[in-house]
């Protein structure tokens, strides 16, 4: 698989991921979590883990959508990034849950964050933190008022960033032609992302 069939793949199935959206089940939440882990490995070249994971959503997921990056919780601290990989990667496709795994838990932080990896007095890395992310359709958005990426605290006073689920799988889009795009006239891109193609190719028809 090339970059433009990986494109065009892609493309496909974010699609029909969408097609899911009006049956109003988290199918299309736990699709759309599981593309950003493989493009976050993908445009590495590698699997960088946590930190390949966040720095995707800052170098390219911004560029479709600045709230990645600009968002901030009610407590000032912006991470988005953080709670994505946290919530979404290792609480959605690893445990298909919305809570992040036992290790994945936030510690004490203050708010001096740098480059969104600060450490707190006690030298602890910011974590995850239950109920940062919530999820929903885009129906139901409309009837409350509520737009994708903004502050939501609801009933239970959460402190979350609210993901939209129709117009989170269109940011996916975008950011999936942008990686083609950037990829075509960066040939060291192409050959990472090639190179993580031949090694961990996507589930696919024939594979």
């Amino acid at each position: 698989m090339d970059i433009l069939e990986a494109r065009n793949y892609f493309h496909d199935l974010i699609s029909a991921a969408k097609k899911y959206c009006p049956d109003h089940t988290p199918l299309p939440f736990v699709l759309a979590a599981s593309f950003i882990d493989y493009f976050s490995k993908m445009v590495k070249g590698k699997d960088k883990r946590g930190r390949g994971y966040k720095d995707f959503v800052i170098k390219y997921m911004k560029e479709v959508c600045q709230e990645y990056a600009k968002f901030r919780y009610s407590n000032g601290v912006q991470g988005l990034n953080v709670q994505m990989y946290h919530i979404l990667r290792c609480g959605i496709v690893h445990s298909f849950s919305l809570t992040p795994d036992k290790g994945d838990h936030k510690r004490p932080f203050s708010l001096k964050l740098c480059n969104f990896r600060l450490s707190n007095k006690t030298g602890y890395k910011q974590r995850g933190r239950d109920h940062s992310i919530a999820l929903c359709h885009k129906d139901w958005a409309d009837l409350n008022g509520l737009k994708h990426l903004s502050p939501y605290s609801g009933p239970r006073n959460l402190d979350a960033a609210l993901f939209v689920i129709e117009d989170f799988l269109d940011d996916l889009l975008a950011v999936n032609e942008l990686i083609y795009k950037k990829a075509v006239n960066d040939s060291k891109l192409r050959e990472k992302i090639e190179g993580w193609l031949r090694v961990s190719p996507p589930i696919s028809g024939g594979y």
